[in-house]
């Protein structure tokens, strides 16, 4: 997400929000979530509204990663059960990866 398109969030009116918000290719929980910072009390997001937004996002989007690397692990212990190099392998270099994404 770029900080162009959340200083036009930051800077549209209600109905001018809610069309940026539809077409700018978030998931519906993104645009929740950017409904809900957005609409925050000033006191609670402090002097950077935007930061808080895309910091949000960020760990909003943590959440299917850290399903992921549980998933991965599983799937490494059944390829390291049944002798499977292939899926091991292909498996470790997704969860060095997802973990790399995650930090």
């Amino acid at each position: 997400m770029s900080v162009e398109f959340l200083e036009r969030l930051l800077d549209a009116e209600d109905e001018a929000f809610e069309v940026a918000l539809t077409g700018s290719g978030l998931s519906s929980a993104q645009r929740e979530l950017g409904a809900a910072v957005l609409n925050m009390d000033p006191l609670m997001v402090g002097d950077d509204p935007g930061r808080v937004f895309a910091d949000c996002l960020r760990n909003g989007e943590k959440g299917p990663l850290r399903q992921r690397l549980k998933e991965l692990q599983s799937l490494i212990d059944k390829a390291e059960r049944a002798g499977d190099r292939e899926t091991l392998e292909r498996c470790q270099r997704e969860l060095i990866a997802t973990k790399k994404r995650l930090q």
